[in-house]
């Protein structure tokens, strides 16, 4: 799964740098401001069954088939809101173009409601390689034509075609694989799985409504090309650590499902893997506020340089951000989904507060709220009430961060010291190869000299299961 993904983050980012050199910030405003209020329908498309098929062992084919009827319903519920609330949305933000965007956007969920099942049958299946090898076709693709898109001058609509183009090919996959009959659902025999479901979806939206408000405000209180800059600077801040952690989330619910009554397994599996993705995800998303000054003129041009500092604040925040996912999946295994719905719910009604307050200064105020506000209303409890559930010791966990936060820092002050180096390399270009590599050797040694135990550990752990 590694192996696919990163080969398809590369050819992911190099197709949209590309893309965004000949499109404009408007376009990304644009479609941002659609997507906002899609994440949160997305809810109704899923209604949390894919999580509940994998956390719930005993649904047999015969249950399958109803659930996957269920999600095919929603599936074209939300198509039809999106439908009805389209023009809403283009007079609420003045946007007449937004209502096209939309309409075209939620065939999305009319498409992959025929995906919902099937996928989760494959995670719970532990078939992960044919899901990578899914990814990794449609990556390509979706690549590919995204440049074309944007070649035959479509703005806007090139985001928009490419989401589309990557519905219809990941449900396509995900059939072929594993096929799911259809049958009328019975209450009865999907009682305990649409109770989960609910209590999944009740989380995920309040999740949804926070983690998209700051579009959501944004796009009010900004101007539609720093809208467009804040977007895009997210999406790329967020992309590295995203990727990793994704790649982690997608196994771990079925991993520590299994080990559920088990507290030493679950402080084992939370300690070890929350080592190995803060050794991934902290140099990438540091790394990126490093050298983001050098990065975005390089790279997108200087028509993007407004993006530069949200860029390096959401950068930071994103470092915190891809530890946190661990903290729900442990209450929920261990049976305190309300526990997370209840934090979920706090974030829902305190974020969108702490975004329009910072929204007063702009994006970088916006930006803020995610580095400051985020960690201490959310992360924090969270991570309290995981740690407690399964008697973890919040020393032991930060002593399992310790080579990734050691490495890290040293990182920071050896890219920062390259600025005496920028009299003798005054290109953006030149500038940026030379802090990564100044960068990432830092990092890297620091890791083979400080820790090289626990780096073999895991190297030899990743040769086993390649084996």
């Amino acid at each position: 799964m590694g192996s696919v993904k990163w080969f398809a983050q590369l050819l992911a980012w190099v197709s949209t740098f590309f893309v965004a050199r000949i499109l404009q910030p408007s376009d990304y405003g644009l479609v941002g401001l659609a997507t906002t209020f899609l994440a949160i329908v997305t809810l109704l498309g899923e209604f949390g069954i894919g999580m509940a098929i994998v956390m719930r062992r005993e649904l047999g084919e015969h249950e399958l088939a109803q659930m996957n009827t269920i999600a095919m319903l929603f599936g074209f519920a939300s198509f039809a809101v999106c439908a009805a609330v389209a023009p809403l949305l283009a007079a609420f933000f003045r946007a007449p173009e937004l209502q096209g965007v939309v309409v075209a956007m939620g065939t999305v969920f009319a498409i992959t409601g025929f995906r919902v099942v099937p996928q989760a049958v494959l995670q719970r299946e532990l078939r992960f390689k044919d899901l990578a090898m899914n990814e990794g076709v449609q990556v390509t693709i979706v690549s590919v034509g995204s440049v074309v898109f944007a070649l035959l001058g479509l703005r806007y609509w090139t985001l928009v075609l490419s989401a589309v183009l990557a519905a219809v090919l990941s449900t396509i996959l995900a059939v072929r694989l594993r096929r799911v009959a259809w049958r009328r659902p019975v209450w009865t025999d999907v009682e305990g799985a649409v109770r989960f479901s609910r209590q999944t979806v009740v989380s995920r939206l309040a999740w949804t409504v926070y983690t998209n408000a700051d579009f959501m405000l944004a796009g009010r209180m900004l101007g539609r090309d720093e809208l467009g800059a804040y977007s895009f600077g997210r999406n790329l801040a967020n992309a590295p650590p995203e990727r990793i952690t994704n790649l982690i989330s997608g196994v771990t619910p079925s991993i520590l499902s299994s080990v559920q009554r088990d507290a030493a397994a679950m402080r084992r599996y939370l300690l070890v893997i929350s080592e190995a993705l803060a050794m991934a995800t902290l140099p990438a998303a540091l790394g990126l506020a490093l050298v983001a000054s050098d990065l975005v003129p390089a790279a997108l041009g200087t028509k993007w340089l407004s993006m530069v500092a949200p860029l390096q604040v959401l950068a930071m925040a994103a470092a915190i951000r891809g530890l946190s996912p661990l903290f729900a999946q442990v209450l929920t295994a261990v049976g305190r989904n309300h526990v997370t719905m209840r934090v979920s719910l706090v974030g829902a009604g305190v974020m969108p507060l702490a975004f329009w307050i910072g929204g007063h200064w702009g994006a970088i105020g916006v930006a803020l709220a995610w580095l400051i506000v985020y960690p201490l209303l959310l992360v924090v409890p969270m991570g309290a009430m995981a740690f407690r559930s399964i008697e973890l010791r919040p020393s032991t966990y930060f002593m399992a961060l310790r080579p990734a936060l050691v490495s890290g820092a040293v990182m920071v002050a050896a890219v920062l010291a390259t600025e005496l180096l920028r009299p003798v390399f005054p290109r953006p270009g030149t500038m940026l190869a030379v802090k990564i590599c100044i960068g990432a050797l830092a990092y890297l040694g620091t890791l083979w000299f400080g820790y090289r135990a626990r780096v073999l550990t895991f190297v030899k752990a990743a040769r086993g299961a390649r084996a």
